[in-house]
């Protein structure tokens, strides 16, 4: 039974603290996440495939009772009931689930999303066994075994290369009320090799990305974007990129197969046999969050590469920087990220406290060569800006509106109608990434 680490705490971090009447702690292991949703969340479901972990959820959640505000009297004597694994089969009578605790939880064995079959709920959160294992090659995976006997059920979902994902993606908005978010840990395979006339920093993504450090393949965000299923809101943060042998290398490690030299090799070789097969060139970790639209529509998707250190918890940010999204890209059909940019000349915005600004520029020279806005908090992106954009970060104070302070640096710049256009553009991504907030007014349009 694995404890709390550290994918459990950046997955706590992360998750956006909202009042909800529902939430799901989906692959529950010890319980940590569950203890932080009931801070926020009326009731919450949890559920896993091994029953040793519902039973050390149990166990926490008793522990903790009185932190918690839970009543559990009378609710600990476990109905000893048969259980099954995900084949169907007897596991054996070690407890009894489904089981309410205190009104505010209920414990569900299964896989996946199997046991809340019909169920809805506000909010989602998972750290699933993403961790990829070699299923294929000469020798016996020794990763596999009887379901439920506990042998690495925490890090294999018992699916070939990213299936798992894959999988969840596409069952998730059956699961989510009308506005419903899921937030969530992965891995995804990437697929091809490298471009060696791609753009290192984009990493050949449609969407602007800000923050990447090192040449990214092309189209990472290609698989993960193909998970999304019709009219659902999905942003993709990829934070590391492995290698095949990379990859190898540190998930025998964490299973100490080093000790066993054999073992590793034969182990390192069932990897790169695996990822052969399949034309993996590198497999990217990251964070995801998924909403289902209150109100049907076109989806929103959103990838970007940060590879810095960003600010703990993320989970205050990130629900701003989803206001920020919502408000420019506007609740309608159009996925382009200019439906309201009409709305947008109207509102008064300022840039945060922890924006500030970098020039560069050769000695004698009349002009800055390069201008960057750089973010202390949050996402901490940097953003290269142009001559008219410093000027309107310049003089956003919050006293005029941007198509205000807009007009006013097109007619120092003596920008033509297309040049003022594409300074609101840069306003709107601007906000949208969080060098900017809104004062004052919010228009009921946007």
């Amino acid at each position: 039974m694995l404890g709390i680490g550290r994918a459990s705490m950046t997955l706590a971090g992360n998750v956006i603290r909202r009042p909800v009447a529902r939430a799901l702690d989906l692959g529950t292991g010890c319980g940590i996440q569950t203890l932080h949703l009931l801070a926020h969340a009326d009731h919450v479901t949890a559920t896993d495939l091994s029953l040793r972990a519902l039973e050390f959820t149990a166990f926490n959640l008793a522990l903790n009772a009185e932190a918690l505000g839970l009543d559990l009297t009378g609710e600990l004597d476990l109905d000893r009931t048969e259980a099954r694994g995900r084949d169907g089969r007897p596991q054996g009578p070690r407890g009894g689930f489904p089981l309410t605790l205190g009104g505010r939880v209920t414990l569900l064995q299964g896989d996946l999303l199997e046991p809340v079959a019909g169920c809805r709920f506000d909010l989602v959160v998972s750290n699933p066994p993403y961790v990829i294992t070699p299923r294929s090659g000469s020798e016996p995976d020794r990763f596999t075994g009887e379901v439920g006997d506990g042998i690495n059920t925490y890090r294999d979902g018992g699916r070939p290369g990213d299936r798992l994902l894959a999988e969840l993606f596409a069952a998730l908005p059956e699961h989510l009320e009308p506005g419903g978010m899921a937030q969530m840990l992965g891995n995804w395979e990437i697929h091809g090799l490298p471009d060696p006339g791609l753009d290192t920093v984009t990493g050949g993504a449609p969407d602007r990305v800000a923050g990447a450090a090192s040449p990214q393949l092309p189209g990472w965000e290609v698989r993960p974007r193909s998970w999304v299923p019709s009219g659902v809101d999905a942003w993709f943060i990829q934070r590391d990129l492995l290698d095949p042998a990379g990859y190898a290398e540190t998930w025998l490690q964490d299973s100490s197969e080093q000790l066993d030299p054999a073992g590793y090799t034969a182990g390192y070789r069932r990897y790169l046999e695996d990822f052969g097969e399949r034309g993996v060139a590198a497999v990217g970790f990251g964070y995801v969050w998924l909403r289902r639209p209150a109100a049907p529509r076109a989806g929103r998707i959103r990838t970007e590469v940060l590879e810095s250190e960003l600010q703990q918890p993320l989970g205050p940010a990130w629900g701003e920087a989803v206001d920020r999204w919502d408000l420019v890209a506007g609740d309608t059909a159009d996925t382009s990220g200019t439906g309201g940019l009409t709305a947008l000349r109207e509102l008064h915005v300022t840039v945060p406290g922890d924006v500030t600004e970098e020039r560069h520029q050769r000695f004698g020279s009349d002009h800055p060569e390069i201008i960057l806005a750089r973010q202390g908090g949050g996402f901490r992106r940097t953003a290269h800006v142009d001559t008219a954009t410093a000027g309107f970060l310049s003089a956003a104070d919050g006293e005029f509106s941007v198509g205000q302070l807009t007009g006013a640096v097109a007619g120092l710049l003596d920008l033509d109608e297309a040049g003022e256009r594409a300074l609101v553009a840069a306003v709107a991504e601007l906000l949208t990434d969080g060098f900017l907030t809104v004062t004052a007014p919010i228009p009921s349009g946007m």
